[in-house]
């Protein structure tokens, strides 16, 4: 048996399509697996029902679905292979947005609590799995007015209501790709180009200070290597005005950015590709010191018009982008913290530790990674943003 442990893609190449395995002709069962698998990569879930129970069709979600198309969506049923799947996913077209529709049929009403029905399954797809949108779709709104209901997701659909660039670029699940057999379906996030469904956040480019689960978009690092040497003039007027206006470029792509991470950036920029820490010093003095903030958890640059006071978002590290938890400011972990704690609304503290350090990419607590978000942990505590309670947390 092969086994694999990727968290985000499998992908998989085979020379021959899984029709190309005739069942009939053996009673093998890893044969049966081996098509299904094919089969799952190249079609996704709805081509093969063995993986997973087939619940029975229910009437409610049906009659959704078939008034979803009829008024022009692309409509995809049960979405993910975990026990929680998405009833629906709606798009206006196969370049996304896609939206996912929940109702409230036996998976809704199996849930334990008011908020496990309710809240929890809109915050994990919105805040820590990426979907742009979700939809509820309650069985009596929908016999009393139906036609508002079908508008408002339509409405979602073409974007209505939906963050900028979010969902953009997606393809819906089972896309034929030919022989060659690719990305296998791990979960129930965003529905990406050739992919059947991928456990992945989406790739809206927010702007500094973005909203709860953005995805954080890291400065350019490269494109002034002819002009190295100014910074070691930074004595000039002239010369020091313009390293301003790099730094100040980057903040405005990254704030809240740590002190160290923009010193490095800048000089990146410039050709360096070492900066040392007198370099580093350097470099900042020439940063607007109005626009610094500092405390026991770091020293960090916030843009003009935000203020660590008012920020309420988070931006998720994205896989391939270099940004340790102690580059992240604690307003922005706090808050980050306090979504996950939302959608539970009570967690055991060590949980939420992983679940705060999987948000900035993190997937191992090792100890500087706990030092670091026990730390923001105590801190948000004392300031009132969160409420610590024996071992568990609540907001």
């Amino acid at each position: 048996m092969a086994v694999t442990r990727a968290k985000r893609q499998v992908i998989l190449y085979a020379s021959f399509a899984p029709e190309d395995i005739e069942l009939e002709r053996t009673s093998s069962v890893g044969l049966t697996h081996l098509r299904d698998y094919l089969a799952l990569a190249a079609r996704g879930a709805e081509a093969v029902k063995t993986l997973k129970p087939v619940s029975v069709t229910e009437a409610h979600r049906e009659a959704v679905a078939d008034a979803l198309a009829e008024a022009g969506l692309l409509v995809r049923r049960g979405i993910g292979l975990s026990d929680f799947t998405i009833d629906l996913a709606v798009a206006a077209d196969d370049s996304g947005p896609w939206v996912a529709v929940l109702l409230d049929g036996p998976g809704w009403a199996g849930r334990k609590t008011v908020g496990d029905r309710d809240a929890l399954p809109s915050a994990l797809l919105q805040g820590l799995m990426g979907w742009p949108a979700v939809e509820h779709v309650w069985l009596p709104s929908w016999l009393a007015e139906r036609e508002r209901v079908v508008e408002r997701i339509v409405g979602a659909a073409h974007g209505r209501g939906t963050a900028p660039g979010v969902g953009a670029g997606r393809r819906p699940p089972g896309a034929e790709r030919g022989r060659g057999v690719q990305d296998t379906v791990v979960g129930a996030g965003p529905m990406r180009a050739g992919a059947a469904v991928r456990d992945e956040v989406s790739e809206p480019k927010a702007p500094a200070g973005g909203e709860d689960g953005s995805r954080f978009v890291a400065a350019a690092t490269t494109g002034l290597e002819e002009h190295r040497d100014r910074l070691d003039h930074l004595g000039d007027r002239r010369t020091a005005a313009a390293v301003r206006e790099v730094a100040l470029d980057v903040i405005a792509t990254e704030s809240p950015i740590e002190a160290g991470r923009l010193a490095r950036i800048v000089g990146n920029r410039f050709g360096f590709q070492r900066v040392v820490a007198k370099r580093a010093a350097e470099i900042l003095t020439v940063v607007p010191r109005g626009l610094r903030r500092s405390s026991d958890l770091g020293t960090f640059y916030w843009a003009e018009g935000t203020t660590p006071e008012s920020y309420r978002g988070f931006r998720r590290t994205p896989e391939g982008v270099s940004r340790s938890l102690a580059e992240v400011a604690p307003e922005e972990i706090a808050n980050a913290m306090a979504q996950v704690v939302r959608a539970s609304h009570r967690i055991e503290v060590e949980e939420l530790l992983r679940e705060a350090a999987a948000v900035f990419g993190t997937q191992r607590v090792t100890p500087p990674v706990r030092e670091r978000l026990e730390a923001v942990l105590a801190w948000a505590v004392r300031d009132g943003r969160l409420q610590l309670d024996g071992d568990r947390v609540h907001s």
